[in-house]
């Protein structure tokens, strides 16, 4: 796992090097693809359209962790928003933000395509990764759970906390 950004993922990568380590898996985003992705399967050479400071922040480190290819064998994997038991990340506070609220305002009444990654999921595909990593290397791998949207996801979390959807 690489620390998101240019420097701090240099230096990791410098010292996978020197450690001599069989390989590298780079943990980054679908985020880095922009907002939403399509249904339909995401190619992995599809360009990049980072919004966001963190979506950009992974797209750097890729391309950075890609010049060390010939040195070092890599393999990223690319999940898609991660969610999952205990989480009080980002997701979970805007989660309970939509649900608190008296009537929620979501764009396109709820219809916005949503692609999730259940924690459990994500840490399966880490593993699998590592326990067959030779074949993986060179490898992309989009990690998702659930093409989903915004209304959906917000009526079953309503139904889990016994709550009335809005």
């Amino acid at each position: 796992f690489a620390p998101v950004g240019d420097v701090t993922s240099h230096g990791l990568l410098d010292a996978a090097l020197d450690q001599d380590l069989r390989g590298f898996v780079q943990l980054s985003s679908t985020a880095v693809y922009g907002d939403t992705l399509p249904s339909r399967p995401v190619e992995e050479d599809w360009a990049f359209r980072p919004r966001t400071p963190l979506a950009r922040s992974c797209a750097t480190a890729e391309h950075a962790a890609r010049t060390y290819r010939r040195r070092l064998p890599l393999t990223i994997l690319r999940p898609a928003l991660p969610f999952g038991p205990r989480d009080d990340g980002d997701f979970s506070r805007l989660l309970l933000h939509f649900l608190a609220a008296r009537r929620p305002l979501l764009i396109g009444g709820g219809r916005a395509p949503l692609s999730l990654t259940y924690a459990p999921d994500l840490a399966r595909a880490l593993w699998n990764v590592l326990d067959q990593f030779e074949e993986a290397v060179d490898q992309v791998f989009h990690v998702k759970s659930i093409d989903a949207d915004w209304r959906s996801v917000l009526e079953e979390t309503s139904a889990l906390l016994h709550r009335r959807p809005r």
